[in-house]
């Protein structure tokens, strides 16, 4: 029995030693930019890290305005997509990601004015 305690008691040693020197190099080697997933994950998980605050895109025929993950828009202009290029319906239709305010306006300002 004091083996089996003994025992026990190593495997949890060990295991808490490599878990607080083997995980957090892992972690960071991911935040650093080296994975060890497949491709499709590693693309995933870099674009991942970026924070993407906003939306542009086509809401009922009109430009508007996402944020974060919200399916109604919190800004809905009244310039209609059909009245814009074919490429730039083609980009709202997809959306146009921005993180900062000031970029939502400068993309509002080229398509508003």
């Amino acid at each position: 029995m004091k083996k089996l305690i003994i025992l026990t008691a190593c495997f949890v040693v060990a295991s808490s030693i490599i878990s607080f020197a083997i995980l957090p190099t892992i972690k960071n080697n991911r935040v650093s930019g080296i994975s060890y997933n497949t491709p499709e994950e590693s693309a995933i998980s870099s674009c991942s890290s970026y924070v993407l605050t906003y939306v542009v895109k086509n809401f009922n025929g009109n430009i508007a305005v996402f944020e974060g993950n919200n399916e109604k828009p919190f800004k809905i202009t009244d310039v209609s997509i059909k009245d814009l290029p074919y490429a730039d319906q083609e980009l709202l239709l997809n959306g146009i990601f921005a993180t900062k305010i000031s970029e939502v306006n400068q993309i509002l300002e080229d398509y508003c004015s």
